[in-house]
């Protein structure tokens, strides 16, 4: 875990893209974007226009559930077109060479979401987050503990370390968040205007979230 942490604050450091500098800098791969959950039945595709490119695609099969497996075309369309149907990891790491093919799985057969499997050791999911000097604490901690729930629904995500990455101006604190969800395992990164936070916890299902910071009215 360690590795993985220093592989993150060299990149954040490097002023370099994330992505390029670990996959360059790194003895894992590191890929953006990665997408975690998928839309799993057409019945739950509201808009006749992409469902009719979903189709085109074979996206559903003649069941009317997706598929196992999809190709790099399927997903590109999901991420540029229908966004509301698919789920990405702001960074996923992982041991081994690079894969596009990714394999999904339904718990349940009516399932809203088909999710992801570990078949590449996956190593950390991370998230990244910024915010500017309007965001409230409440917002931060909000946004960082749906990352966090979400990612705990997905079985071969919560097995894994949890990495946030979290860049704010230098007047907002975010310590007792880091503190409360992390304890001592969070680190910062200052510069002259911002601070960025690197929050981890070696296997996500291990962060309690029954607790707040401050709690919702």
């Amino acid at each position: 875990m360690q590795t993985i942490i220093q592989d993150l604050k060299n990149a954040l450091k490097s002023n370099q893209p994330l992505e390029e500098y670990l996959n360059k800098n790194s003895k894992y791969t590191w890929q953006k974007n990665y997408p975690i959950a998928i839309v799993h039945e057409y019945t739950r595709v509201k808009e006749p226009d992409t469902l009719a490119k979903m189709n085109e695609l074979y996206f559903f099969g003649d069941d009317g559930f997706s598929q196992d497996m999809y190709t790099p075309k399927m997903i590109e369309f999901l991420n540029m077109q229908a966004p509301q149907y698919i789920k990405n990891a702001s960074l996923l790491c992982y041991d081994g060479p690079l894969e596009h093919a990714c394999t999904f799985k339904e718990k349940f057969p009516h399932d809203k979401w088909k999710k992801v499997l570990n078949n590449h050791n996956f190593k950390a999911t991370v998230e990244i987050s910024n915010f500017d000097s309007n965001a409230s604490i409440m917002e931060i901690e909000t946004e960082l503990r749906d990352f966090m729930r979400s990612r705990k629904e997905i079985p071969s995500l919560k097995k894994i370390a949890f990495v946030w990455i979290v860049t704010l101006p230098n007047t907002t604190d975010i310590t007792q968040i880091m503190e409360h969800y992390f304890l001592d395992n969070y680190a910062s990164i200052t510069d002259e205007n911002t601070t960025t936070y690197i929050g981890w916890n070696e296997i996500l299902n291990n962060i309690n979230l029954r607790y707040f910071v401050v709690t919702p009215k």
